[in-house]
């Protein structure tokens, strides 16, 4: 299938997923959220990371709100995802009371910015998913920033460990596909953490 016939999938696909997760009340959103943060504050990725990255949901993603709580009370430090025309995505510190302004894209950022932590001294990088497939394929927004993030920290060096976050109704059995398109390890949903290993299924575990 030609890159444009998969474009044009993907496109369709991603309407359908964000309009679906839109959907859901306040109330089961915010089951959602806090079932899926309780998975990943018990895993063992978590309890060790000092420096983690993740998201101010919008458009229906699913909340980390009570993640980033605990982890300010557990003394981690927290990072948002800055994103501008010229510099790309950045990921800047968020101290718990400092403002966020939205971008251009509508995402929330740091208003105030320093200089940007290097995706090499992230210890965890919580992804936004707006489909998964049972190989870990991603599918994003459409724009292509993580992607090129990563792919920009190269195969040297320490790298972060990238875990999808998603509603488990977002997971389709395969995804459409482009050459950049980038695998993922590991997605956790309000059932539970899915890894991804070449030639297995993936199903539910406990964290």
């Amino acid at each position: 299938m030609s890159d444009p016939a998969v474009s044009t999938l993907k496109t369709r696909l991603r309407h359908e997923l964000r309009k679906q997760r839109r959907s859901l009340s306040p109330r089961d959103q915010a089951r959602a959220g806090a079932a899926l943060c309780r998975h990943l504050l018990h895993s063992t990725r978590y309890r060790r990371s000092r420096h983690i990255a993740l998201y101010h949901a919008i458009d229906g993603e699913i909340s980390l709100r009570s993640l980033a709580a605990a982890a300010r009370r557990a003394g981690k430090t927290l990072y948002l995802p800055a994103i501008d025309r010229w510099r790309g995505m950045q990921f800047h510190c968020w101290p718990a009371a400092a403002p966020l302004r939205r971008s251009s894209l509508g995402y929330l950022q740091p208003a105030a910015r320093g200089r940007p932590r290097s995706g090499h001294r992230l210890d965890l990088v919580l992804v936004p998913v707006v489909g998964f497939d049972a190989r870990g394929h991603r599918l994003g927004m459409g724009g292509g920033h993580y992607d090129r993030y990563f792919a920009r920290l190269g195969s040297r060096g320490r790298r972060p460990w990238l875990v999808g976050v998603a509603h488990s109704f977002q997971l389709r059995r395969r995804l459409p596909l482009q050459r950049h398109d980038r695998r993922l390890r590991q997605v956790v949903t309000e059932r539970g953490p899915l890894r991804f290993r070449p030639g297995q299924t993936p199903g539910w575990a406990a964290p």
